[in-house]
């Protein structure tokens, strides 16, 4: 709507105006400078470029738009130029070097700088992604001509003294008004504009502030300047009125939107408070279930002859004391997504030696970890493949030793990422890998563990057994694929 406006108006100036050689189309008062074929010209270009544009594919719609910029761009540079050196009155005294008209009507200094910005503009939207040259040579184009209207409202004779607006007319800067901000809205997700028409809290405040930002200011210095006009008070009170009133607006603006913002915080606030007690009470949950299966495992390995059974059995529990060591945690974190790295594993890993009655008393554990907040997903999977190395060792790398020491070490790394190493200094067997597709059932959740976690294990088996996982950025920040 806003392009066909500027188009008719255009064409209007065009054909009435200079074709038919209406004076009152072309200049709207004796007082105001008139609109020169040339700006009307190039605003016919820049709408009907922008129509056009919106109707056709991809491929003629940036052709469309880059053949319509040029020739502003190209029009308006020329302007400048021609004005810059002094050879005549702008690009349409030099096309008509015989019509007197041309002698005081051309397109003005800001009406080309208009121009050039509109060209870049159109250049820019061309790109899947405008960026933000284009947010701001149509925000400046918009100010630029927001200026011009707005010194026609409190003085014309004013506004054209200016030397880059002298020439430049009311209906020129209003149909720029119009053409940039159809420009904008054509864009609506970039720049200042998203956040004026987006969906969030902070967008609906500025759709109800915006259009008081604009009006009040405006219609305040129009109050002042008819009361200066008609003898009410001076010039300099008109200042000092204008800025107690401005202080005010801007005051109340202030402390209103300071209101708001403390309600949305104590908002968020209870919002937070409720979601951590549902969390811990999920969890308290999940934790008396764990421990509730944990009881019935054992009450059927108790009951199981088959050796095999009962071992594999047990084994079971302990993966799931493993996993309710988590919840456990995470009922008492600070933070309920987050437990520590080092408290997390001294429990997990006393758990372990404790339940393994053959290695009190001969086995050591040599346990160092970071105090690092590791997420819950991080947590299980890491609670998870310690288990499964912790008693592997336990079982499988003392056997012919009278002692031993198990070290476990969990560390973060500069790359923002962390290790995990479980060693032992027994015989060095690697008996968890090396049986995987008969007997393996640690092997294979240490190694879908790992997967998972997009993490690369090695294992080494000299003095001892060395197990290291190297776990990337994003699993130690929970943020896991599935």
């Amino acid at each position: 709507m806003l392009l066909w406006l500027v188009g008719m108006t255009a064409a209007l100036v065009l054909i009435v105006g200079w074709g038919f050689g209406v004076e009152s189309v072309r200049q709207l008062h004796s007082s105001f400078a008139a609109m020169a074929p040339s700006t009307a010209l190039c605003f016919l270009i820049g709408a009907g470029s922008l129509i056009i544009a919106g109707r056709e594919e991809k491929p003629e719609k940036r052709r469309i738009l880059i053949g319509g910029a040029v020739i502003i761009a190209v029009t308006a540079a020329a302007d400048l130029a021609i004005i810059m050196s002094g050879a005549a009155n702008g690009v349409d005294m030099v096309l008509q070097p015989g019509a007197a008209e041309f002698k005081t009507v051309s397109m003005a200094v800001a009406t080309a700088t208009c121009f050039l910005l509109f060209a870049t503009a159109l250049v820019c939207m061309t790109r899947e992604s405008p960026g933000a040259i284009f947010v701001c040579a149509a925000t400046a184009g918009l100010i630029l001509s927001s200026v011009a209207v707005t010194g026609y409202v409190f003085d014309a004779s004013a506004l054209v003294e200016v030397s880059v607006f002298t020439a430049m007319a009311l209906h020129t800067a209003a149909a720029f008004v119009l053409l940039f901000s159809a420009v904008l809205m054509l864009r609506p997700a970039t720049g200042w504009v998203f956040v004026l028409t987006g969906e969030g809290g902070g967008s609906e405040s500025a759709r109800r502030l915006f259009p008081g930002a604009i009006i009040l200011p405006f219609a305040l210095c129009l109050i002042a300047l008819m009361a200066t006009n008609a003898a009410l008070f001076d010039a300099n009170f008109r200042l000092s009125v204008l800025a107690i009133a401005m202080m005010t607006l801007l005051s109340a603006a202030v402390f209103w939107y300071a209101n708001v913002q403390n309600k949305v915080e104590h908002k968020l606030r209870d919002a937070l408070a409720d979601r951590d007690v549902l969390i811990r009470e999920i969890y308290h949950r999940v934790k008396n279930n764990l421990q509730m299966t944990t009881a019935l495992l054992m009450t059927g390995a108790n009951r199981v002859s088959d050796d095999d059974a009962r071992e594999l059995l047990l084994a079971t529990t302990k993966r799931i004391e493993a996993l309710g060591a988590v919840h456990r945690l995470l009922i008492a974190s600070r933070m309920p997504s987050n437990v520590s790295a080092d408290v997390f594993l001294k429990e997990l890993c006393e758990n372990i030696f404790t339940g393994q009655s053959d290695a009190k008393g001969r086995v050591r554990l040599d346990l160092e970890a970071d105090q690092a907040p590791i997420h819950i997903d991080l947590a299980v999977s890491l609670g998870l493949i310690a288990n499964e190395l912790v008693t592997n060792a336990l079982k499988y790398a003392f056997t012919d030793r009278a002692a031993g020491v198990v070290t476990v070490r969990f560390r973060t790394t500069d790359a923002n990422g962390a290790v995990l190493t479980v060693a032992d200094n027994g015989i060095g067997a690697t008996t968890l890998f090396q049986n995987a597709e008969t007997n393996g059932v640690g092997a294979r959740i240490v190694q879908g563990l790992v997967r998972q976690l997009g993490a690369t294990m090695s294992v080494a088996a000299e003095e001892g057994t060395v197990v290291v996982i190297n776990i990337p950025t994003d699993a130690l920040k929970g943020e896991l694929d599935g």
